[in-house]
């Protein structure tokens, strides 16, 4: 048994999809436990993906990383739209702003428990009431 990547079937890097492939684990059950393993590990996870991403050679394609990333990257019809990439990138240095300041006038607990919810809600109702 040899570690490969599968791009067919990937969302990112297609490291899952060749563990799922080469070991015949269901793919979906395997994102789920990666993803609740990286909210456990803090992240660790995320770092082990990129590493074996980078280490793992991929068995259905010679394109590079690089060229995978730029591929990928150009695929999200969200970097196509420059002017909504200017209001999305504003609205998150704002709210990045806005929770570094609270920060130094109120307990971090307050913010993560009160402040940082009505912000999404607000955002969650911003977000309906604009696709009605």
């Amino acid at each position: 048994m040899k570690f490969y990547r599968k791009l067919d079937g990937a969302v990112f890097g297609g490291v899952l999809s060749g563990v799922s492939a080469e070991y015949n684990i269901d793919l979906l059950l395997l994102r789920i436990v990666t993803l609740l393993l990286f909210f456990i590990s803090a992240g660790l996870i995320g770092l082990i993906y990129i590493i074996l991403w980078t280490v793992l050679p991929a068995v259905d394609s010679d394109t590079t990383i690089k060229e995978e990333i730029v591929n990928k990257l150009e695929s999200l019809t969200i970097l196509k739209d420059n002017k909504k990439n200017g209001l999305i990138l504003g609205g998150i240095l704002i709210v990045i702003g806005l929770l570094i300041f609270l920060n130094f006038v109120l307990p971090l607990d307050i913010i993560i428990k009160v402040i940082l919810p009505v912000i999404l809600v607000g955002i969650g109702i911003l977000f309906i009431l604009k696709n009605k």
